[in-house]
């Protein structure tokens, strides 16, 4: 449903059986990118990070200015193997996925 939506935004072709779908949280990702969409979180979101597995902060973005209809693209291309938790965070709560990078 939204992967589908999202990857004819973006010239993609994607499946929903090739995608991880949360649709409760906003996220999804296919191999390639992750996808935030703010319309499906119950806040606006603030700032988006991404965690490797000892905890460090290795990508960090103020989410602030973008519109609240907003479809927000993560290259996953841009990390290392490796595992991650990416947060989003809100101004009443914050949102975590981990994903693990093969």
């Amino acid at each position: 449903m939204l992967a589908q939506e999202v990857s004819e935004l973006n010239g993609m072709d994607i499946s929903v059986e090739e995608s991880d779908v949360s649709e409760h949280s906003g996220i999804f990702n296919n191999s390639k990118s992750l996808f935030i969409d703010f319309e499906n979180l119950e806040h606006l979101p603030t700032n988006f990070k991404v965690l490797n597995d000892q905890r460090e902060v290795v990508f960090s973005e103020n989410l602030l200015d973008l519109p609240e209809d907003s479809i927000y693209e993560f290259d996953l291309n841009n990390l290392e193997k490796g595992s991650y938790s990416f947060q989003i965070h809100t101004y009443k709560h914050t949102v975590h996925q981990q994903l693990d990078i093969n």
